[in-house]
């Protein structure tokens, strides 16, 4: 596929929805209370399914540890020395900082990315982009939602026992974490999913992905054009360091470094190529951070990975 047909035939399709609600947002048909009733919908009810079907029936055992060493070294790279220049040099609170860290080197590969690599790259997409997804969701989502409680001021009054106990209680109420899980032990115990469960996991998952972008299509369409000048240095750096530093060094590590072999390397680059993802937001809700800022590295990222995901595959 050449990258203009990947480009009108993949990026552009998918990327569609998110501006369909941009404009139906902008035209005030849909409003604020829209989008949080589809982000409800999409986090407890559509989510939870799509991660017992994709854990359940992830070939762990055909992830390459190479892969998953040469993506997340990059990942964790970005990640740290975000927090640190967003705490350090832009003086952002330490939880904002965290948070926009997780958004820098965490990309949309769930509802973004993976539909757009099935259709550019085929079957071979599915398993690097899946090994991604399941990674981050288990070690880097449960990883950032274990720093942001245990460094809130609640969680500090309590002693060390009381935190890692409000921090399990945490973790293990949240749906995702449940629903992964759940997905890991069928998988292990060998549970077939070509049956009912198959069924009931692929319907409702499969509507995980339009919703979503559909309603992060609403909620840019809330956020203003233009950072303010508090945030224009924080947005420029994060949404830079996203979209042109992380595919460069993954790059640099897929091919170069570790020499994987085109079909690993590809959809590797191609998801560090992705705009960040929303759970960073989301988070930033629930333990009532900031968001002005990552609200804004969202738009832009969201918008502005239409051409860092195809220019990343004119290096392919």
């Amino acid at each position: 596929m050449t990258v203009l047909s990947a480009f009108i035939n993949a990026i552009l399709p998918v990327f569609s929805v998110v501006i369909i609600g941009y404009g139906l947002g902008r035209r005030g048909i849909f409003d604020g209370e829209a989008v949080h009733t589809i982000n409800k919908l999409v986090f407890y009810a559509l989510l939870p399914p799509f991660f017992i079907g994709l854990t359940g029936q992830a070939p762990f055992a055909e992830f390459k540890s190479v892969y998953l060493l040469a993506y997340f070294a990059v990942s964790l790279a970005i990640n740290f020395s975000v927090v640190i220049a967003a705490y350090k040099l832009f003086g952002r609170s330490f939880h904002e900082s965290i948070l926009l860290g997780f958004m820098a080197g965490f990309v949309n590969h769930t509802f973004f990315i993976l539909p757009v690599a099935r259709v550019i790259f085929g079957a071979d997409a599915v398993l690097p982009v899946t090994a991604v997804i399941a990674l981050d969701m288990m070690f880097m989502y449960g990883a950032t939602v274990v720093a942001m409680d245990c460094t809130r001021t609640a969680a500090a009054d309590r002693s060390l026992r009381g935190t890692l106990l409000h921090v399990g209680k945490t973790v293990l109420k949240n749906p995702h974490s449940q629903a992964l899980s759940a997905g890991v032990l069928l998988n292990i115990a060998g549970v077939s999913f070509d049956n009912g469960l198959g069924v009931f996991t692929s319907f409702l998952g499969s509507a995980a992905a339009p919703c979503s972008l559909f309603s992060l299509g609403l909620f840019l369409a809330q956020q203003p054009l233009c950072p303010s000048r508090e945030n224009v240095g924080i947005v420029t750096y994060v949404s830079a360091v996203k979209l042109l530093l992380m595919p460069v060094l993954a790059f640099v590590s897929l091919s170069l470094v570790f020499q994987l072999p085109g079909n690993w390397a590809g959809p590797g680059l191609f998801v560090a190529a992705g705009p960040c993802g929303s759970l960073p937001f989301i988070l930033a809700t629930q333990y009532k951070v900031r968001v002005d800022a990552i609200s804004q590295i969202l738009l832009f990222t969201t918008f502005a990975s239409v051409f860092t995901l195809t220019a990343s595959l004119m290096l392919q």
